[in-house]
């Protein structure tokens, strides 16, 4: 089975997210499309793994009160735990 990309009206729909706010996380740099473009100048799309990112990104949000910026340093560390921890796993 390959790879599910969605659109940007899906990913909404399915996080119940505006989309005006996924696309603040996109330019805050907290989430970039990992799927390619359906049509040469189309926008990219979002994977399984994009969506688990927005959830967390949320949850963050929602749970902790974080504003854009706080979101920013909280997901770098937990980008570089999970880095770490594949280097770990790796060796």
């Amino acid at each position: 089975m390959g790879l599910i990309l969605y659109r940007v009206e899906v990913v909404t729909d399915i996080l119940d997210i505006p989309r005006v706010q996924l696309r603040r996380y996109e330019q805050a740099g907290l989430v970039v499309p990992s799927g390619a473009p359906e049509k040469p100048r189309g926008r990219a799309r979002y994977t399984e793994e994009d969506l688990r990112r927005i959830r967390r990104i949320r949850r963050l949000q929602r749970d902790l009160g974080l504003n854009l910026a706080g979101l920013q340093v909280v997901m770098r560390l937990l980008d570089q735990v999970d880095e770490l921890q594949r280097r770990v796993v790796r060796q």
